[in-house]
């Protein structure tokens, strides 16, 4: 009886550690092919860019029915980073211009959040002006600049 009450005791002991461990350590999200704090997501991640540049190539096509492709990304930057507020996950606002296969560039913006969260990753979202058809955005992509 005495062998079994020992093995509880390290498993108590064990989920504690577990449980602290996890509340002490930042949330991981999931750039490129390894696990990484959102704080040290760079805005110009290849990873996230062609996750963009797949999305709306795909809306253009195939919902919109339109022949523009999204062909590069220029001086992409970070805007704001947000960190520790209770209110919200932690967020990087990143902005920067797009070249589009008619030849013309437009303003890009997006937002990776903690809320995708291991193993799902950062959350996602992104806006080019003048292609918010939606106007999920509006106006002019607002929502995601950073406040």
């Amino acid at each position: 009886m005495g062998h079994v009450r020992k093995k509880q005791l390290r498993l108590r002991d064990f989920l504690s550690i577990a449980v602290a461990m996890a509340v002490a350590t930042p949330l991981m999200v999931s750039s490129s092919f390894a696990w990484t704090r959102i704080d040290q997501i760079a805005c110009g991640d290849r990873h996230y860019l062609r996750e963009i540049q797949k999305r709306f190539n795909w809306a253009q096509r195939n919902t919109f029915k339109r022949d523009i492709t999204l062909l590069e990304f220029l001086d992409v930057r970070q805007a704001a980073f947000r960190a520790n507020d209770p209110a919200f996950q932690d967020r990087i606002y990143c902005h920067g211009k797009v070249l589009l296969s008619n030849g013309r560039k437009h303003s890009l913006f997006y937002k990776l959040s903690s809320d995708g969260g291991p193993p799902l990753g950062a959350k996602l979202q992104w806006c080019v002006i003048g292609y918010d058809d939606y106007r999920a955005f509006a106006p002019a992509c607002r929502q995601l600049k950073p406040l």
